[in-house]
């Protein structure tokens, strides 16, 4: 007993002077000395019922299974299986089936399984005839009235929308020659298909009863580049009517010259 003081006084004086860390180790070394008891506690504390983790289940309660229970009858002996029957090889047949290649000159019929074959057009077949041609008028289409007044009223009268009278003009007047007499407005020197001449305005007349200043028919005529004209004369030409805007009244005349029709 007074060798276990001797030991708590020592220990006691160690840890004044040892440090925090020292002093926690040599106070358990005291205590396993003094109390041994303790020291098992210590080593295995008691973990409170809310930190325990919770331990799987020993035993398993499973319902009744509904596949059928094993068959208590053992599986039957591969050898004693009943063994497969040979197929016979049919290469043979097969081959004897297969017809001879045709021989060159005879003609080759392919038949199709579940189609009947059609038989092939003989070459000497007599060529059908050709359907009656039925008597056509060949008679010329009448050339149309090429007078000044019929060409206003066709092309630049408002009896027929604009569209309906400029295919008229494109099939009925245009590329056509004429000969007409008109008023001279003004003239000037221009160009037509890259070609110099001289560009004269003819008043052709009116497109309505009214003749309004807006119902005035013009025509575009480009002479010979030495073609000199004066305003305010009248003037008797010919010409081919080439173009014609149905929308501003006026009337485009290639190749045009003047016909002297003196005495």
């Amino acid at each position: 007993m007074s060798t276990l003081i001797v030991l708590a006084i020592i220990a006691f004086v160690v840890l004044q002077k040892a440090g925090p860390a020292k002093r926690g180790h040599w106070k358990r070394q005291v205590e396993r000395a003094l109390h041994p008891e303790l020291t098992k506690i210590r080593q295995h504390p008691r973990t409170p019922e809310r930190f325990r983790r919770s331990e799987p289940p020993t035993s398993v309660i499973l319902g009744r299974s509904s596949l059928p229970p094993p068959s208590s009858n053992p599986p039957p002996d591969p050898e004693l299986r009943p063994a497969r029957q040979p197929v016979e090889d049919q290469t043979e047949a097969v081959v004897e089936e297969v017809p001879p290649p045709p021989e060159p000159g005879d003609p080759v019929v392919i038949s199709v399984p579940g189609r009947h074959a059609e038989p092939e057009p003989s070459s000497e077949a007599v060529p059908t005839s050709e359907p009656a041609v039925t008597d056509r008028d060949e008679s010329p289409p009448q050339q149309a009235d090429t007078d000044l007044t019929s060409v206003i009223a066709a092309v630049f009268e408002r009896d027929d929308p604009p569209h309906t009278r400029a295919e008229r003009f494109a099939s009925a007047y245009a590329g056509t020659p004429v000969e007409w007499t008109a008023t001279v407005l003004r003239s000037s020197r221009g160009r037509r298909h890259r070609e110099p001449a001289t560009r004269v305005e003819l008043l052709l007349g009116y497109a309505s009863e009214r003749q309004f200043f807006s119902d005035r028919v013009i025509a575009e005529a480009y002479f010979p580049a030495d073609t000199e004209l004066d305003a305010d004369t009248e003037l008797s030409f010919r010409g081919t009517m080439a173009e014609a805007n149905v929308y501003g009244n006026r009337l485009v005349i290639d190749h045009a010259e003047r016909i002297d029709r003196g005495g």
